[in-house]
């Protein structure tokens, strides 16, 4: 388990971000207007750690800007398959998340 930082919160975090293999890693479950809902998957970006200002920014604002801070969307990770400490606020098994990337062909810790 692993220690994070959580913006948006409904059930679960929605906007995740923590540090992990000298990256920075941010996980999003963004609200869908037509759903009425949040995605049923965190979407995964690596960013450098010079970008952490710029993760803590609204999801989708983060989400269209990603690329002019260095962020690479890496893949995505169902919100149900996530495993955080019994607060729900403080630390996530990173595991997971690699798990699910590495399935794609990408790794969280180039």
């Amino acid at each position: 388990m692993i220690p994070f930082a959580y913006g948006d919160f409904y059930d679960v975090p929605r906007q995740i971000v923590f540090t992990h293999g000298g990256s920075l890693h941010v996980l999003m479950s963004v609200f869908d207007e037509q759903r009425d809902d949040y995605a049923d998957c965190y979407s995964v970006y690596k960013a450098p750690l010079s970008a952490r200002d710029q993760a803590s920014v609204p999801p989708k604002d983060f989400i269209n800007n990603h690329a002019s801070i260095g962020a690479e969307l890496m893949g995505e990770v169902p919100v149900r398959d996530m495993v955080f400490d019994k607060t729900l606020r403080n630390e996530l098994d990173v595991a997971v998340v690699e798990k699910h990337i590495s399935r794609g062909g990408r790794a969280l810790k180039k």
